[in-house]
């Protein structure tokens, strides 16, 4: 995996806000997500980051096979390959105030920043992804990033 920093994360992060914010009002497929409700599944992603690094918890063994899994996600979300979501649905209003939320997400981005910037260990578990399972600071980073690009590439579709 390449390492991606938080910075390039958060990069990512005005990137995919300007492209939600440019289909802000379009029309969506019945089954697809409004703008405001992509913010809101990118929310929750971001939380769960925060909170992981929060807690402090030890990285445990991880089989073999969730190497070949995070690679996996990666490619897949890069590429924008369409997937279900495996976890994070929307649970705001699909016509929420957009900016607002988009506020929220940058705040977020902030205190994400903040943390990295004092220091993460290796071996501590920051998410436990539903896919390539159990993630330290730098795979999280390579995954968010990639998950955000691909809602970069999907917006407005």
């Amino acid at each position: 995996m390449q390492l991606v920093t938080v910075e390039q994360v958060g990069q990512a992060v005005e990137e995919v806000i300007a492209r939600l914010r440019k289909c802000v009002g379009d029309a969506t497929r019945p089954s697809a997500w409004t703008p405001v409700q992509t913010l809101d599944h990118l929310i929750q992603v971001h939380r769960g980051v925060v909170l992981g690094l929060r807690a402090k918890e030890a990285l445990p063994k991880r089989a073999t096979y969730f190497a070949i899994r995070r690679q996996m996600v990666g490619l897949i979300l890069r590429n924008a390959i369409p997937v279900p979501a495996k976890g994070g649905y929307p649970t705001c209003d699909p016509d929420a105030d957009f900016e607002s939320m988009a506020n929220d997400f940058l705040k977020l981005q902030e205190k994400l920043e903040k943390r990295a910037a004092e220091g993460v260990a290796s071996d501590q578990l920051v998410i436990n992804h539903p896919v390539a399972g159990p993630l330290n600071f730098n795979e999280t980073m390579t995954i968010v990033h990639a998950h955000l690009v691909y809602h970069i590439k999907r917006a407005g579709k």
